[in-house]
């Protein structure tokens, strides 16, 4: 289990662990199925950034119809979580920036937060894919507007959808295992297609 209060890498640190694997960089997605064809997912992580700390969500997709829910939690530094074995996909949340100036400083650190994140994951030769919160919410539980208890029906459908998700969640933990959930499913759904 990771410690939450596990300090965050600085920008320089993340500069520099970025430079060493930039001349490697090479970002999987539905386009990239790999020499063989078809390129098997058992594991997606789903993170949902944040300025100080980010939302993570680990499923388990042995079983196609309902992903496992392996562990989630906060955590200040996810490059631990990248570099474990058996992670086939990694799917963050995309932050869009308001035309609103008391909420545009916030919302471009959290769009800065996960441009690092996919970087790193991409880097590290993880499939990246990139949904912004409309995106999944929609594809999840069929809209995102806010007036409609959309977190609510965002964890109706995880308890329904991911097995042995924890009834008890914060919503940067079903963030996470939202994307996650919505972007293996999309990657199934285009893999049946070719």
């Amino acid at each position: 289990m990771l410690d939450a209060r596990a300090r965050a890498p600085s920008p320089r640190e993340r500069k520099e662990s970025l430079g060493t694997a930039l001349p490697r960089l090479r970002c999987k997605d539905s386009r990239d199925l790999g020499e063989g064809g078809v390129e098997a997912v058992k594991r997606v992580l789903g993170i949902d950034p944040g300025t100080s700390s980010h939302g993570w969500a680990l499923l388990d997709l042995s079983t196609p119809a309902r992903p496992l829910y392996l562990e989630g939690g906060r955590t200040a530094d996810v490059r631990p979580l990248l570099a474990r074995e058996g992670l086939g996909m990694v799917a963050v949340e995309r932050a869009v920036a308001l035309w609103k100036p008391e909420a545009n400083v916030h919302a471009m650190s959290t769009a800065w937060e996960g441009g690092w994140i996919a970087g790193f994951a991409a880097a590290r030769g993880h499939r990246v894919v990139w949904m912004g919160a409309t995106e999944w919410r929609t594809a999840l539980v069929g809209h995102s507007e806010k007036g409609e208890n959309v977190d609510g029906k965002v964890k109706t459908a995880l308890l329904m959808f991911v097995r042995e998700f924890p009834a008890r969640s914060s919503v940067h933990l079903r963030d996470a295992a939202g994307v996650a959930c919505v972007a293996a499913r999309d990657w199934r759904q285009r893999l049946a297609v070719r």
